[in-house]
């Protein structure tokens, strides 16, 4: 996908509870030029598995080589991102669909 205008950056650990909702809502955006960028930070859950799940062009999945501290994981995650605009939400966080529209 080029030109990418926004990244959506999504720090994870052990989400498994509230990630499904999250990516639903994240992948429903009616918005062509962004990116989803999820950091497993290598969750003892089924959040891999439930990553796995989704498929969009959108959804970019990390994991960092070993397990990081909250900022640490955002920070890494945050280095993958290619928007001209980044921002993050949490793993148990939904958004509009209409979000990204000006």
């Amino acid at each position: 996908m080029s030109n990418i205008k926004f990244s959506i950056v999504l720090p994870v650990l052990n989400g498994e509870n509230t990630l499904p909702k999250t990516l639903q809502s994240l992948l429903s955006i009616n918005y062509q030029g962004y990116e989803v960028i999820v950091s497993n930070n290598l969750s003892s859950d089924k959040t891999a598995e439930i990553l796995q799940s989704f498929k969009s062009e959108n959804l970019k999945i990390f994991s960092p080589d070993s397990r990081l501290g909250w900022s640490q994981n955002l920070a890494f995650a945050y280095s993958k991102a290619k928007g001209d605009w980044q921002f993050h939400i949490g793993d148990d966080d939904v958004i509009l669909p209409s979000k990204l529209k000006v």
